[in-house]
């Protein structure tokens, strides 16, 4: 072969090779992807609340806070009054947990005690009950042991009334002993 052929062979390629690319972008149809963000827990009237029991694993008994007039108390000791910062916080961080569309990991009961998502298995059930003679659940939540995945802390959550299990990352702790909900303060003095 002479110059002038592979000069005219080397146009051909480099003109293939650009409508090649023009071709690949201009059918490129790329979606991006609809992830929505919303609240676990949806529609919880706090006035309806009389009561907030933590169950965490392997304790010997469930923290119970009863509300007295406009404020709790622990039942586990003695109705002493709660800390309502400690109580509020548990509150927020309950309501202020969020689920991508996209976190759902299964919902398939039979995967629940793998996950750590049973009322057996959990790190903490938290159930928040009404104030009839008869309290029933309003929500309860199921919460398992976090485990590191690469540089991020991840639990998995379950509403107690369904079977939907989500992948959470950053989950706050909760208090575990009846005495981390105690109001300490005995005695406030004005100046």
């Amino acid at each position: 072969m002479n110059e002038k052929k592979i000069a005219v062979l080397g146009v051909i390629a480099v003109v293939v090779a650009g409508l090649a690319f023009l071709q690949s972008r201009y059918n490129r149809t790329y979606k991006s992807p609809q992830i929505t963000i919303s609240p676990l827990i949806e529609g919880l009237d706090i006035d309806q609340v009389q009561t907030i029991v933590v169950t965490p694993k392997d304790a010997a008994e469930p923290i119970r806070l009863d509300r007295r007039d406009d404020a709790f108390v622990v039942s586990n000791k003695e109705d002493y009054p709660a800390d309502m910062k400690k109580v509020n916080a548990l509150i927020s961080n309950c309501l202020d947990m969020r689920i991508a569309s996209d976190a759902v990991i299964t919902a398939n009961p039979d995967n629940h005690a793998e996950l750590g998502v049973t009322p057996e298995t959990a790190k903490f059930r938290i159930e928040f009950l009404n104030g009839d003679q008869e309290p029933k659940v309003i929500v309860g939540l199921l919460i398992s042991d976090s485990k590191m995945e690469g540089d991020r802390s991840v639990s998995h959550v379950r509403l107690a009334s369904g079977n939907e299990v989500y992948r959470m990352t950053d989950i706050q702790y909760f208090s575990t002993r009846p005495m981390d909900y105690v109001d300490t303060q005995i005695l406030k003095v004005d100046r």
